[in-house]
């Protein structure tokens, strides 16, 4: 339990340093191997907006957002209809789904990906945000684990989410403060400022977007 909460510590000290999407990458890549797990991802969902950061092979989220996963993924599922942390894969409790959720689970499993655990976030005007720890382990979690680290793997998941979306609001001191050739790539993918603040997607992070999504 110690290590748990000498980890979240590191994690809150280095959050607020944290101002750009590489930045945050960072931070929560480094807790979630101090907790145990190899990736993590931070997934906000807006309508037909999507927004990823997360340390997961580059090669499975082009994948993901080209054949639009993001309305398939039972763990994003799951997400928008609970509110607590689960754990799923590996064995552990999860709806076993319809052929295409179960086929996208074996496919996840070839990049590595087995199991993990998920914090549901809720945000106004029916916005979803889910953040994920990940492992390659295609043993589940052990109960004892889940229940020591819950509370603080709720929180890293609703500081994270906190902070991201902070560091999207307009003002001084803001991410929205960049350089002009970041404005203009973000307004060639049809993102603008007010969109981005409601999507939980703020304007220097538009290379996680989901271009198939915002183009509907």
């Amino acid at each position: 339990m110690r290590r748990i909460e000498h980890s979240f510590q590191q994690f809150i000290d280095a959050i607020h340093t944290a101002d750009d999407e590489a930045g945050f990458e960072r931070v929560a890549a480094r807790v979630a191997q101090n907790l145990g797990f190899r990736w993590f991802a931070y997934l906000c969902l807006n309508g037909d907006t999507s927004t990823l950061i997360s340390s997961y092979p580059k090669s499975w989220t082009r994948r993901y957002f080209n054949l639009s996963y993001q309305h398939l993924d039972p763990v994003v599922r799951r997400a928008r209809a609970e509110h607590d942390l689960f754990s799923w894969g590996g064995g552990a409790s999860a709806p076993a789904g319809n052929r295409e959720q179960r086929k996208f689970f074996e496919e996840a499993t070839t990049f590595g990906i087995k199991s993990g655990i998920t914090v549901p976030i809720r945000g106004g005007f029916g916005r979803t945000a889910a953040f994920t720890l990940a492992t390659d382990e295609a043993t589940a979690l052990s109960e004892r684990f889940v229940a020591e680290s819950k509370d603080v793997l709720q929180l890293v998941g609703i500081y994270f989410h906190t902070h991201v979306t902070a560091r999207s609001s307009p003002g001084p001191g803001s991410i929205w403060e960049m350089p002009a050739a970041s404005s203009t790539r973000a307004r060639s993918r049809s993102v603008s400022p007010k969109r981005c603040v409601a999507g939980c997607c703020p304007e220097s992070f538009t290379s996680s977007c989901s271009p198939r999504a915002e183009a509907r």
